[in-house]
């Protein structure tokens, strides 16, 4: 579980986040949504320590992670998984150094051990044979899928997932949030997504906030979204004309 209290973060004199509460619970995918620059990305940001709020509680199950010190933080950060929007790979490694690199940072295991596994992690995300590609080697989806199973490599108990569909077309797209899915129920995570795809809402999502200014301004799930009477979500949720065809058929 992770839990927010009051979260505050300002970059000068502009405040970013204003007082962000919420509770992301394991086994779930947890989709934050909203608008360009309303504070998604410098909330997960907060979250894993990359950026120090101002103000406001952290907590991985019981331990406050805004209070530890950076020593502190590696344990923690040891049951945290992260793919990034990029996929972010290491350009100069093949897929499977990709993939060992938090292995060799954070573990003990032997060379062997690390094989074993990397071969493990590379079938569940339909990767088998692909060890010695580089990433320029590699499609779109292949990259994420790639980051996926770095971003998995120690088994964590929290997974971040940073807009995954961002430049795949929709049959990548669908496998991507099949993959997210599947890793979350199989490992127990606790899975935030940031994203603002709203096919990958509605497909997996378990629970929903959503953002704007800086605020949660709403939390649900994917059936309340769609019949929830709240302009400034309604405006983002049923932007496309695809969107509006579905809630027609929640009416």
């Amino acid at each position: 579980m992770i839990r927010l209290e009051s979260l505050q973060k300002s970059f000068g004199d502009h405040q970013v986040l204003k007082g962000i509460t919420a509770v992301f619970e394991p086994g779930k995918v947890n989709f934050i949504i909203g608008k360009s620059g309303e504070g998604k990305s410098v909330l997960a940001r907060c979250m894993v320590g990359l950026e120090e709020v101002n103000s406001g509680n952290i907590f991985y199950d019981q331990a406050e992670f805004t209070k530890m010190d950076r020593w502190e933080r590696k344990h923690v950060r040891k049951d945290i998984g992260m793919l990034f929007q990029g996929a972010a790979l290491f350009d100069s490694m093949t897929v499977e150094e990709n993939v060992q690199f938090p292995m060799k940072m954070f573990t003990t295991m032997t060379a062997k051990e690390r094989a074993d596994k990397t071969e493990e992690i590379l079938e569940d995300v339909g990767l088998i044979g692909k060890n010695k590609l580089y990433p320029s080697e590699l499609s779109g989806g292949m990259k994420k899928r790639t980051g996926l199973a770095r971003a998995i490599a120690l088994n964590p108990k929290y997974l971040f997932v940073d807009e995954p569909n961002s430049g795949l077309d929709p049959v990548t797209s669908l496998m991507i949030d099949k993959l997210v899915r599947e890793i979350t129920d199989r490992y127990k995570m606790t899975t935030v997504v940031i994203s603002h795809d709203m096919n990958s809402v509605i497909e997996i999502s378990d629970a929903i906030f959503f953002i704007s200014k800086g605020e949660f301004v709403w939390s649900g799930d994917r059936n309340s979204i769609l019949k929830v009477n709240h302009p400034l979500l309604n405006d983002f949720v049923f932007a496309s004309q695809f969107m509006k065809e579905i809630r027609e058929k929640f009416r």
